[in-house]
């Protein structure tokens, strides 16, 4: 027989089989919804524990209970998985009003690149924040970009504080208009600089004065100067 014909043969098994399953799915859903226990614990037995990730996440987006939602946004082993879960943890939080729950789940999670994807991309500034803060993400090249151009000025905050690294600091401290002056304060403290009144907004004076403190904590031997022999 024709490879092509077989492969679009068994490509036809597929759909239809992915229509059966969608079929079932939606079934057991409306049932669940009606109050069916047997029902629900079926659909669950399918988001949690079939060995196709694509009906797996067929059954996910159908499925109403916030907790079993978590535990699947935090234990399932495939990703997309994941996200799909925390999305429908968001959607439905967004309906009853509850983003604490959303924000609790997330803070929860282990999975750095799914953290990661919240952080840069979800919608809610409260849920970016409660990834950004896990302690799970700790990618500093990923918060420096947060830090930098998220819109929300409480996550780049949150993103700054994360920051151990004293170069991106004060790439930020000289570089952000917003940001300069909180996190150079944070950079201070890091690098046990004093601190010094900076009111006047001038932006030369504010760079002499870091400047002048970034050179006071550089150890006293490296300021010498190096007589070559």
């Amino acid at each position: 027989m024709n490879r092509w014909l077989i492969l679009f043969c068994a490509f036809l098994v597929f759909v239809f089989a992915c229509r059966d399953d969608a079929s079932k799915i939606d079934e057991l859903a409306t049932e669940c919804d009606t109050g069916n226990t047997e029902a629900c614990k079926e659909l669950t037995d399918i988001a949690t524990k079939s060995d196709d990730k694509l009906v797996r996440g067929m059954a996910v987006k159908k499925l109403g209970d916030l907790s079993l939602l978590a535990t699947i946004a935090e234990r399932d082993k495939d990703f997309q998985i994941q996200k799909e879960a925390i999305k429908k943890i968001s959607d439905i939080a967004m309906e009853v009003k509850d983003i604490n729950f959303v924000t609790r789940a997330v803070e929860k999670l282990k999975n750095k690149e799914l953290l990661a994807y919240i952080a840069k991309n979800n919608e809610s500034s409260d849920i970016r924040v409660a990834a950004v803060k896990n302690p799970n993400l700790t990618d500093q090249s990923l918060l420096a970009n947060i830090a930098k151009n998220d819109k929300d000025i409480n996550v780049c905050m949150w993103a700054i504080d994360k920051i151990s690294d004293l170069a991106v600091l004060a790439k930020i401290a000289l570089e952000d208009v917003n940001l300069g002056n909180y996190t150079f304060f944070k950079l201070s403290t890091q690098v046990q600089m004093p601190r010094v009144n900076i009111e006047n907004k001038d932006w030369r004076v504010l760079l002499i004065n870091k400047c002048i403190l970034a050179f006071n904590s550089i150890p006293t031997k490296y300021k010498e100067p190096q007589i070559l022999t």
